[in-house]
């Protein structure tokens, strides 16, 4: 995701975010089952997700995930998407050193996919998480970015029709009203290009798919452990095939 944890925001929020449907959650179906705080439990749950990790067959993604768990407290310090490992290594190797990328949701990707592309839009509604944003990527001297900060859900979604139609090499879908602004991205993504949506194992992206989304449009979806998650996660890639 592209918050920073809850015990790091930077400005209070009021109510669920609104990107979950609290009303519909369901933690057995959707990947997050409460944890329980005593140490044999939680002893427990790190020896699987370590020995996952271990045996997933990057068994650096352990190491990664134990320095983003570490840096919970320090917002940004260590900046990689938090898609699933294995969605961010194919997502890697298929985008070119100049593509250019629009996010639905800013943060630790924003700064990642800057050190990778050749530019990168971001709308954010976090006032203070975006402050905190700009001020990271200036220290890092990092140019090739343009944040938009929305309020509201019209706004927000359509940030991206400022754009040209089959302008983004990628777009990931991390924030709010996912749904809307996957609908919303496809006409702008080119021919072969990447549309990315998070957490799609919540249970309302599968009992209901996404909308908008053409049904040739090659579809994979990766699941597993992702940085700064203590459970498992999916994150679902779209290459847009024309035909």
């Amino acid at each position: 995701m592209h918050s920073v944890p809850a015990d790091s925001q930077p400005m209070a929020t009021s109510g669920p975010a609104p990107y979950e449907d609290r009303a519909r959650f369901n933690p057995l179906a959707d990947s997050k089952v409460p944890l329980r705080r005593d140490p044999l439990a939680l002893a427990a749950r790190g020896a699987s997700l370590a020995w996952s990790l271990l045996t997933s067959g990057h068994p650096g993604d352990l190491l990664l995930w134990l320095r983003t768990m570490l840096l919970r407290g320090r917002p940004l310090s260590h900046p990689v998407p938090w898609l699933t490992f294995d969605a961010t290594r194919a997502i890697c190797a298929a985008l070119p050193l100049d593509a250019r990328v629009f996010e639905f949701g800013a943060g630790n990707s924003t700064v990642f996919w800057a050190r990778r592309t050749a530019s990168v839009f971001s709308v954010e509604d976090n006032a203070g998480w975006m402050e905190m944003l700009n001020a990271k990527l200036k220290a890092l001297r990092i140019a090739n970015t343009h944040l938009v900060h929305a309020t509201d859900k019209p706004s927000y979604v359509g940030t991206i029709d400022g754009w040209p139609d089959d302008h983004f090499d990628m777009v990931i879908v991390d924030g709010a009203f996912r749904r809307e602004c996957a609908a919303a991205a496809v006409r702008h993504i080119k021919p072969g290009g990447l549309l990315v949506v998070d957490n799609t194992d919540w249970h309302w992206f599968r009992a209901e798919p996404i909308e908008g989304i053409p049904p040739h449009w090659e579809r994979r979806a990766y699941p597993g452990y992702a940085p700064m998650m203590g459970h498992k996660s999916e994150t679902t890639v779209f290459r847009r095939i024309d035909g």
